[in-house]
């Protein structure tokens, strides 16, 4: 791990990482409804990428430290269960809203589902401290 993530992850925890992961990738996707400009897109992927690159490290960081090393292997696979089926629902979902609505529509209506995806993880932040002085 990065020294410079480390020291945030320590300070802030890994629940406002996941956040400010998803905030920036949020952010990213929003930037995608301006189709027309090539900037703003490249821009939003950038951005996308990195909200997405914090988030996934930090939630399978997550995962990990609420059970012991000897489930490490059943954390992980949940933990790439939930990311292929996520990533394939919310292909079909994104196909089948764009089709009628178009691209704009559907990049607004994904960003705000993933601003409301940090609702639960914030929720979160206490019960995994229970989770974590349990085990």
């Amino acid at each position: 791990m990065y020294p410079r993530r480390r020291r945030h992850r320590n300070t802030t925890g890994d629940i406002a990482t996941i956040a400010i992961g998803v905030l920036t990738a949020a952010i990213g996707t929003a930037g995608l409804v301006w189709v027309a400009s090539p900037v703003t897109v490249i821009a939003g992927m950038a951005l996308f990428g990195i909200g997405f690159g914090i988030g996934q490290n930090a939630t399978l960081a997550l995962m990990l430290e609420r059970v012991s090393p000897t489930e490490f292997g059943k954390a992980s696979a949940l933990w790439n269960l939930a990311y292929d089926g996520g990533f394939g629902i919310g292909a079909v979902g994104f196909g089948l809203l764009t089709a009628p609505v178009g691209y704009p529509t559907g990049f607004a209506v994904t960003a705000l589902v993933l601003i409301a995806a940090i609702v639960p993880a914030w929720r979160d932040r206490t019960a995994g401290r229970k989770a974590n002085h349990a085990s």
